[in-house]
């Protein structure tokens, strides 16, 4: 995809601009719907014409890209679940305005965050499907897997799994965080709404149920130690 890109200041402000014959033409429904529109989750967009060519503006003002984050930082758990979360609310903003996520820009340098509220923006612009040479969703895999902390090898070995499924193109952008968080936050709230009942308990109730699974423990410790002296008696 031909695309150039460029970094430009004006007073208290900081824009990147695109330039290129990538991008579709001013008629195309997306510019207008990505211009009047305002998804939360993507940086506003504006067109600008200088000595006859077209240029797109994203505004950029107190960004920072995710490409320079990971030069001072490795990615941890946290940070890859806000990013995949993020794009997830962004995918699903742009179907509201019938905008493919397949025009989001997921290269690391295209990807924001607040410098002040931490929150990640992608950016979006339509572009000629028939100039498409790559699958986004693969470059930011493999971006992801190269720069984040392995300490959790459970989660590193569910990130690769997931990046041989895009590979296969077997799973959707929206998809991702569902497929990365929706076992362990079930747990988490199963695990709060028990909380939350044990602490709504009367005060009798309470200690009867912590004896009843003392007992329960007790149970089965007693019920295994029976069971290996059996079979020591009987080998």
């Amino acid at each position: 995809m031909n695309l150039n890109t460029n970094i430009c200041y004006e007073l208290n402000h900081t824009y990147l601009s695109f330039c290129g014959d990538a991008i579709s033409e001013d008629s195309d429904y997306r510019f207008r719907m990505l211009e009047e529109n305002s998804p939360e989750r993507v940086l506003k967009i504006s067109k600008r014409y200088i000595n006859g060519d077209r240029f797109i503006y994203v505004d950029i003002t107190e960004q920072e890209s995710l490409l320079h984050f990971c030069t001072v930082s490795r990615l941890g758990k946290e940070d890859v679940k806000k990013l995949f979360r993020s794009l997830k609310l962004a995918s699903n903003e742009l179907s509201n305005y019938l905008i493919d996520n397949e025009n989001l820009f997921l290269k690391p340098e295209f990807i924001f965050r607040s410098v002040k509220t931490g929150e990640i923006r992608f950016i979006c612009i339509p572009t000629d499907d028939k100039l498409r040479r790559e699958n986004p969703l693969m470059t930011l895999f493999e971006y992801v897997l190269n720069n984040m902390d392995t300490v959790d090898t459970a989660f590193s070995e569910k990130l690769i799994f997931l990046y041989d499924a895009v590979q296969r193109g077997n799973v959707a952008i929206e998809n991702i965080y569902d497929s990365l968080w929706e076992t362990e936050e079930e747990t988490y709230e199963q695990e709060e709404e028990e909380a939350e009942e044990l602490e709504n308990l009367p005060s009798h109730e309470k200690t009867e149920l912590k004896h009843y699974k003392e007992w329960a423990v007790m149970g089965f410790f007693t019920v295994g130690v029976s069971m290996i002296l059996y079979a020591l008696c009987f080998w």
